[in-house]
């Protein structure tokens, strides 16, 4: 399945800032001070956009084959009875 996703994530930074919100939740946890739960939420916030922004993706991309699907039988059934 990441072959599908790959391409649709073209910004290679999602990587890199997915393992460093990995990261600061790992330092949180060890430090566990005042500000851990500020850094934890933002790190957790940056993720689940990242991720929300993916989904969006993958769904516009369906839906286009779904319309090419369905547009496609039509097209060509009106150029055919336009040969008539």
């Amino acid at each position: 399945m990441s072959w599908l996703i790959q391409p649709l994530m073209l910004k290679r930074g999602f990587y890199i800032k997915f393992h460093e919100s990995k990261s600061l939740v790992r330092q949180n946890i060890e430090n566990q001070n005042r500000n851990s739960g500020i850094n934890l939420n933002r790190a957790m916030i940056q993720q689940n956009y990242q991720f929300s922004d993916d989904k969006i993706n993958i769904a516009a991309a369906i839906s286009l084959m779904v319309i090419n699907v369905m547009l496609g039988p039509l097209v060509y059934g009106y150029f055919l009875m336009k040969k008539r």
